[in-house]
């Protein structure tokens, strides 16, 4: 993999949370909190967690780690506030792949959990992890938006890549 492919990803996903946050528009402050039956509860609980993972593993691959973060931690109380991050962060990752170096994407990194442990992984197996994990609760975003009665967008990178 060469640091190529994760600019393509980081743009990718900046594509699919534009669209799933369109979808979010209209939805009433009740519906945003509603338990959806999915592992962080609510689309909010989802959103932020998504938030907060990217936030953690950025700052690890920064070098500025962040120690102040919980998995379940709600940034931001509104749809609006947390777009309003969520494009910040997704334009911070944009720029951080943008200089992304061969012998960095071929790296170990070391690393502290947020729950303390240590740990040691590949660049660019951290990379694919952060763009995953952006996928996979991307898809409980999906099933909240289904149990809510919504119209959910189609996500797939394939789409992405068809312009569509």
């Amino acid at each position: 993999m060469d640091q190529s492919y994760f600019l393509e990803l980081a743009l990718y996903n900046q594509w699919a949370n534009k669209r799933l946050y369109k979808a979010l528009e209209g939805l009433s402050d009740q519906e945003f909190r509603q338990d959806c039956d999915v592992y962080f509860k609510s689309l909010q609980g989802t959103l932020n967690h998504i938030l907060v993972a990217d936030l953690a593993w950025l700052g690890r691959l920064q070098k500025t780690p962040r120690t102040d973060l919980t998995l379940n931690m709600i940034l931001h109380e509104t749809v609006e506030d947390l777009w309003a991050a969520r494009q910040a962060q997704d334009e911070e990752i944009i720029r951080f792949c943008q200089g992304l170096t061969p012998v960095f994407v071929s790296s170990v990194l070391h690393y502290q959990s947020i729950s303390g442990g240590a740990y040691e992984a590949p660049v660019r197996t951290i990379l694919a992890h952060v763009f995953n994990h952006q996928t996979h609760h991307r898809g409980h975003a999906h099933a909240c938006l289904t149990r809510l009665g919504k119209e959910a967008p189609d996500m797939d990178i394939i789409y992405y890549h068809l312009g569509l």
